[in-house]
């Protein structure tokens, strides 16, 4: 090795003084760091620890020399001196006697892991975390050497300790500070090295058990079982009860004894690796490793996004995110080491966002999730779930859509789509919007509030949705062609029945359909539908229903089926009127289906006085928040009589629900009315 290497030791023998690395036969440097302290253990000012951080390989004619105006120190190795990984070597040099030691040998330390690797006879470094803790007894700069060492330091510039048996346990010893032992006492910071014992309840003799909290170890005292040994604050070492964040756990490293070698662990990386490609096209990116002797082998984590060969040559198959890891396997050397980048593989031709090619909800949730964001973006999909339902004070509502309509696989949200009523968006409808699309705090992709839709292709609707029923009518909008199956599978844009008239039920029969408009495919709707069976349903007046007989006090339930009754909430709900109304809807109404197919509702009323009913309307819906209405009719009004409405040609009244709207007009200001006395629903 050529030149030498010098620093200021500044006047230890009272005149300038210089340090130097020397030595032959080398083409590479040994040493790239040197630095000299007062040593610790002389007691003599003008004596130094030298430390020198080396590069590893093998080295002759090694040798420091420390010149001073009066003297010069040489330490020497002979032949070769073969250091096998970076390390802080320590060399003492004492200027008065002239003295020095010989080149260090490498040392390996262990770090414990269990009880049973505590042993007597070996050295050991007591570790904390951050920086210095507990320099001596009394937590001062100056005095005995320090509990533990800086956690950033190398692990050979700590402070070693000498363990030996006593007690059925082990005492530490400072190697450098004969005499000053690790004490701990039965109190929080019990935790102190001195000769002293005078610490309360001290004891110098410890067996270490392990108590794991969640992932971590924490060593017990042998004198004080229910206390941790831990590290606290920047110099504060403590015999603690608690095991948690702030008590940082102890930890203990040996020094390696015997000929048994310990594995060392390779430097494994990717240099700055290019993390797209082209579907089709290739990039190679190639792991360095040290020793470069080591053998590295490829693979990737989603072979049908990118293939990577043990070149390193990776070839982008479609379009996605996959892992690229190179991997050493470990030999009875060298530890396993792995490391990995993530390639992102573009297809050219793929949707880019644009009008002319929107992103499918997948290619969007894929963009995103890869960091990027995109204003103005295109995306297209079926509503698979209505995530937040329509708000009527902000006019919006939030879904999720997907690329097939399921509420699988990959889903974008639409967040706060502006909508008018909750009709306006409903699963299986095929939309496009446009706007900001992101990764919403890293997770859910979806397209920012703000957006518009762009086009819409409402899913086919079914009447009834599904239940009894005699036929089965299907609608969707204008110019959509509506496919359909009744054997279980799934319709598509070319295959299924093209819906012409209503579908006659003769068995019980699974009814799936889509609509198909300009090359655009609603999600699949389906519905489940038997024979409707004859029956008979009569709504008896005569009962009060309620414990007070008022609609308000509870629902009126018969034979399984609740009505509610709007507007009288002052007597008997069935008396339909009031004191001194003008124009009023009285409303009874159903709260679940009658499920047979009606054919006719007879209703009866008692006699009326000083009471008029205006009109009277019987309305028949789908749904129980009579949105989807089939059939309103407006039947003759005549007490003491009974009012026919029968079902119109053509419509299908099972699984339905039924609502008997009067408006009433009454003189005077006592209360008058006319008796509801019953309603019979009868049909097939």
């Amino acid at each position: 090795m050529g030149g030498n290497y010098t620093i200021d030791l500044s006047t230890i023998d009272g005149t300038d003084a210089s340090l130097a690395l020397g030595g032959n036969g080398s083409e590479r440097e040994i040493i790239t760091t040197l630095r000299a302290t007062p040593s610790i253990g002389t007691g003599k000012a003008n004596a130094i620890d030298v430390y020198m951080v080396v590069a590893p390989g093998t080295y002759t004619g090694t040798q420091v020399v420390v010149t001073t105006s009066s003297k010069t120190y040489t330490l020497a190795a002979s032949g070769e001196k073969t250091f096998t990984r970076s390390s802080v070597k320590p060399m003492y040099v004492d200027i008065q006697k002239g003295e020095t030691g010989d080149l260090p040998q490498e040392e390996t330390w262990i770090k414990v892991t269990n009880e049973a690797d505590f042993t007597a006879g070996t050295y050991y470094i007591l570790r904390g975390d951050g920086a210095y803790y507990l320099p001596n007894a009394t937590a001062t700069s100056s005095g005995p050497a320090c509990v533990a060492y800086n956690a950033g330091d190398d692990i050979t510039n700590a402070m070693k300790w000498t363990a030996t048996s006593s007690d059925g346990g082990l005492v530490f010893e400072s190697a450098t500070n004969e005499g000053n032992y690790l004490w701990g006492s039965n109190v929080n910071n019990g935790v102190r090295v001195t000769k002293s014992t005078t610490l309360l309840g001290a004891s110098k003799v410890w067996k270490f058990t392990t108590t794991t909290v969640g992932e971590t170890t924490y060593y017990t005292a042998y004198a004080f079982a229910t206390r941790y040994l831990t590290s606290y604050g920047t110099q504060d070492w403590r015999n603690y009860t608690s095991a948690s964040a702030t008590n940082i756990p102890a930890e203990f490293y040996k020094l390696q004894t015997g000929d048994v070698p310990q594995k060392k662990t390779p430097e494994l990386a990717f240099n700055n690796p290019t993390t797209t490609v082209n579907v089709e096209k290739t990039v190679t990116n190639i792991a360095t490793i040290n020793p470069s002797t080591l053998s590295i082998a490829y693979s990737s984590s989603d072979e049908e996004v990118a293939t990577v060969t043990n070149a390193g040559i990776v070839t982008g198959v479609a379009a996605g995110t996959a892992t690229i890891t190179a991997t050493f396997a470990g030999n009875e050397e060298y530890n396993a080491a792995s490391a990995s980048y993530d390639i992102i593989v573009i297809d050219p031709n793929a949707n880019d966002g644009s009008e002319e090619k929107p992103y499918t909800a997948s290619e969007a949730t894929s963009v995103v999730k890869s960091g990027r964001t995109q204003a103005d973006a295109y995306v297209k999909g079926i509503i698979s779930k209505i995530t937040t339902a329509y708000n009527s004070e902000y006019g919006n509502v939030s879904f999720d859509i997907s690329n097939d309509g399921l509420n699988s696989g990959d889903q974008f949200r639409i967040y706060r789509a502006v909508a008018s009523s909750a009709n306006d968006f409903k699963v299986g409808d095929a939309v496009t919007f446009k706007g900001n699309i992101l990764y919403y705090n890293n997770q859910t992709p979806e397209m920012e509030q703000g957006n518009e839709l762009i086009s819409q292709l409402h899913a086919p609707v079914m009447s009834p949705a599904n239940g009894a029923a005699e036929s089965v009518t299907i609608t969707a909008d204008q110019g959509a062609t509506i496919r359909y199956t009744t054997d279980g599978s799934n319709p598509t844009a070319e295959s299924g029945t093209v819906y012409s008239a209503a579908i006659s039920i003769s068995a019980s029969t699974t009814i799936k359909a889509i609509a198909v408009k300009d090359g655009v495919v609603t999600g699949v709707v389906s519905g489940v539908f038997t024979v409707p069976v004859a029956g008979e349903y009569i709504l008896d007046g005569t009962k009060t229903g309620g414990t007070s007989g008022y609609a308000e006090v509870s629902d009126i339930s018969q034979s399984s089926i609740s009505w509610k009754v709007e507007g009288n909430t002052t007597m008997n709900p069935w008396r339909i009127g009031g004191s001194s109304l003008e124009g009023v809807d009285r409303t009874i109404y159903s709260v679940n289906p009658i499920q047979f197919n009606v054919e006719s509702i007879q209703i009866s009323h008692g006699t009326a006085s000083d009471i008029t009913v205006n009109s009277m309307t019987v309305i028949v819906a789908s749904d129980k928040s009579f949105q989807t209405v089939i059939s309103t009719l407006n039947p003759t009004f005549v007490a003491s009589n009974v009012v026919t409405v029968n079902r119109p040609t053509g419509a299908n009244w099972s699984n339905c629900y039924y609502k008997i709207v009067y408006n009433v007009s009454v003189s005077g200001s006592k209360n008058k009315f006319i008796q509801f006395t019953e309603a019979k629903f009868t049909g097939k």
